[in-house]
């Protein structure tokens, strides 16, 4: 965890110490651009370009679900049943800037869990970024989510972020 918190300082810090690239990021650019082109450019100091969006979504069948996003502009978007929500707010640039830092970290735009038959009411968590037409989806099982570490972090850094404390 201290090795993670370091990094993610690192990656900040070079960013704010590069400030705000020349040019800046668009949804609809080119064809060429790519969601992790993008997610990296945040955390160099651009922008979050309109049109991008992270959304978190949990399923956890028969029970409950949570979906929460995060557009461009701050805003904020959940639903959930059965699930505890938090009072949505903006979120700030420098919030956006961490947690993009956080999925370039986590390469959260690979897919690392190998495919498999789901046990008994075993749900999935799928991370989705998205900008404009271009989106990159990863997921895991629910019953393996504390153990990877990768979607649980940024789905606790998206509430951090999203909801009043």
């Amino acid at each position: 965890m201290l090795k993670l918190r370091w990094l993610l300082g690192v990656l900040l810090t070079g960013a704010l110490s590069q400030g705000t690239a020349a040019a800046v990021l668009s949804c609809t650019a080119t064809p060429s651009s790519s969601v992790e082109r993008v997610v990296r450019g945040v955390v160099g100091g651009e922008p979050v370009p309109a049109g991008f969006s992270v959304t978190y979504t949990e399923l956890q069948p028969p029970h409950a679900s949570l979906s929460l996003s995060i557009h461009a502009d701050g805003t904020v978007a959940q639903q959930a049943v059965g699930e505890p929500v938090g009072q949505p707010r903006a979120v700030t640039p420098w919030e956006w800037r961490k947690l993009a830092a956080l999925i370039v970290v986590r390469k959260l735009w690979q897919q690392q869990t190998p495919e498999r038959a789901p046990g008994n009411d075993e749900g999935r968590a799928t991370l989705t970024l998205r900008c404009g037409d271009q989106s990159s989806e990863v997921w895991e099982w629910q019953g393996d989510l504390v153990k990877n570490r990768r979607l649980i972090q940024v789905r606790e850094a998206m509430k951090k972020a999203a909801w009043t404390p």
